[in-house]
């Protein structure tokens, strides 16, 4: 895997900044990582465990984009600004994510502390964020 640094990149700017600050919403909110690499080809969901270096190797099920961030992008009316705000970035995020990589895919690894991984193509390889999601 040959990692571009952030600063060698467009895409990886935006994603640090629409990330920054922003942490997965689950039992322990956790931050991103965001992260790409050159590869050609089709990616083997089995080998992101080991190029990421994640805790899980274990893939356990595939979600759509929308659907992973279906709550932490939801604005409700009871919602205080604050909460309203931080929904808007998850929105955003996911529309940024859709915008900029072709092909995302989710995947989740591992059960109950689990590694979740969202990745696309982008013009030189692969690009996306890994965080992890506590749900026991």
């Amino acid at each position: 895997m040959n990692e571009t640094p952030a600063e060698e990149s467009p895409l990886l700017k935006k994603l640090e900044a629409a990330t920054a600050d922003l942490d997965m919403p689950s039992e322990t909110d956790e931050p991103f990582r965001v992260f790409s690499f050159d590869e050609s080809g089709e990616l083997d969901k089995e080998k992101l465990p080991e190029l990421l270096k994640l805790k899980h190797s274990k893939p356990i099920e595939e979600r759509e984009l929308d659907d992973f961030f279906e709550n932490a992008a939801t604005s409700e009316d009871w919602m205080e600004d604050e909460e309203k705000a931080t929904a808007k970035r998850f929105a955003d995020l996911r529309d940024l994510l859709k915008a900029e990589l072709k092909d995302v895919h989710v995947y989740i690894y591992g059960e109950k502390e689990m590694d979740a991984v969202i990745i696309g193509k982008t013009e030189k390889g692969y690009a996306g964020l890994v965080t992890l999601i506590v749900e026991t």
